[in-house]
């Protein structure tokens, strides 16, 4: 993770201009739709982890949520308090620890850097942070193999992969689960796998 952390803070500027314009309208909708069948109207509690640029977080904020943003990289994390506003917070992903406080959790394209190992931990970290109900939103590299690209390593998922992962994790249930194209310029060969999952006893 150490190599992956140091990509970021290395070329961050970089990320951010390769991510600032994507246009996750549509995943972002949905998650509200989720939440909103969950806890009708309001202004939910929201963790952003693993906010990158902070341009999901700064999204929510604008929709009057009341957000919380991390992330593991401290370039990342300065970008992302420009950006928004907010205080994010650098924090090594398997350090985090939080008892029912959010009404929804959104960790688009963070998971995907972890190892097995750490990644149930950090599940069953995010799972004991919701509320009751709450819902956890993430998202992985299409795929079933573990790799090292430019320096960064990522776990990629499908399906079948996601739910033997999910068995390790109690008190999750999915709620919804697709595959979606890159919406990344020049990008759009690439999938990805959306999970939208409950918190249950």
């Amino acid at each position: 993770m150490n190599d992956t952390l140091n990509w970021y803070d290395k070329n961050a500027e970089l990320f951010f201009q390769s991510t600032n314009d994507a246009k996750m309208n549509a995943m972002q909708e949905h998650f509200l739709t989720v939440l909103k069948n969950e806890f009708g109207d309001g202004s939910y509690t929201l963790l952003d982890f693993g906010c990158g640029i902070g341009r999901d977080s700064l999204y929510f904020k604008t929709l009057g949520l009341q957000v919380t943003a991390i992330d593991g990289s401290k370039k990342m994390c300065e970008l992302a308090s420009k950006k928004t506003g907010l205080s994010v917070e650098c924090m090594d992903f398997c350090a985090f620890d939080e008892e029912a406080k959010y009404d929804g959790i959104w960790a688009c394209a963070s998971l995907l850097h972890l190892e097995d190992t750490n990644l149930v931990l950090v599940m069953k970290a995010l799972q004991k942070a919701l509320v009751e109900n709450g819902i956890l939103y993430c998202s992985f590299k299409y795929g079933d193999t573990t790799r090292v690209k430019d320096g960064r390593f990522f776990n990629d998922y499908n399906e079948e992969k996601f739910n033997t992962l999910l068995e390790k994790v109690d008190g999750l249930e999915v709620v919804d689960c697709f595959v979606t194209n890159d919406v990344r310029v020049n990008r759009e060969h690439e999938k990805w796998l959306n999970v939208f999952l409950r918190k249950v006893d």
